[in-house]
């Protein structure tokens, strides 16, 4: 949908969230979800600046995470932030493509806000479900319709020290710069999407859950949804049925 040129200056400015106390939630919701324990091979699906490697190797999770994107400029930038880290590889990969993988090879899959930038959405997860073992977790965050940075900003301002109110002082022309990107995103996200194709702005805001059941089920596993990221994302929830045991 947006080329390279649009990536490269997301990558600019988009550790700049990391800064923020939703966004920094939002990851360890993540991590809670799955749930990720020592030891899980885990797929991060669309990795962009590897903060949620960072965030997991910050909580002390000694486990091995396999991070792919298909940015250089994002993969790039993840390398460098966690280089003296264990735990994490970085692969240039294409998620509208299947990934080199076999089945059933992840104990967990993480996708933080990537499904929006595919170009097929089911089919995506449903290739990624393969990956993962029976018994294993897919989580992902993905945008709500009607996500409103301003109430991820003033849910962190209201919650910072005097300190870190200064300090956003100096986020701001990288915050700009995301906040920007986003806004080009949501345009081509709302365009492209099959919800604003079937339904009117109304009537989806009220069925919008009900929707991205729909649209974004699972073959194989089970769905559960929860808000995240000061209530501006979904958490989706997949678990992938056990193989049933031969007769």
């Amino acid at each position: 949908m947006l080329g390279p040129w649009f990536w490269h200056c997301y990558a600019q400015g988009y550790d700049v969230l990391n800064a923020l106390r939703p966004y920094q939630r939002m990851l360890d919701d993540v991590i809670d979800a799955a749930p990720i324990a020592p030891g899980m091979r885990l797929l991060d699906a669309g990795c962009g600046t590897g903060n949620f490697v960072r965030q997991a190797q910050a909580r002390g999770i000694n486990c091995r995470i396999i991070a792919v994107d298909a940015c250089p400029a994002m993969l790039a930038r993840a390398r460098r932030k966690c280089l003296t880290a264990t735990g994490g590889e970085f692969h240039l990969l294409d998620l509208n493509t299947p990934l080199p993988f076999a089945p059933a090879s992840f104990d967990g899959i993480i996708g933080c806000n990537v499904l929006y930038a595919v170009r097929d959405a089911p089919l995506t997860l449903q290739r990624l479900a393969v990956l993962l073992k029976p018994g294993g977790r897919m989580v992902h965050t993905i945008p709500r319709y009607g996500y409103n940075m301003y109430r991820i900003i003033r849910e962190h301002l209201r919650e910072a020290t005097w300190r870190e109110r200064r300090g956003f002082l100096r986020l701001l022309p990288a915050l700009l710069l995301v906040l920007a990107c986003n806004l080009l995103l949501l345009c081509v996200y709302s365009i492209s999407h099959p919800f604003i194709q079937r339904a009117g702005h109304r009537k989806l805001r009220a069925r919008q859950l009900e929707e991205i059941r729909a649209y974004l089920q699972v073959e194989g596993c089970s769905l559960s949804i929860a808000k995240t990221y000061a209530e501006q994302n979904w958490l989706l929830c997949y678990e992938k049925k056990e193989a049933a045991c031969p007769a």
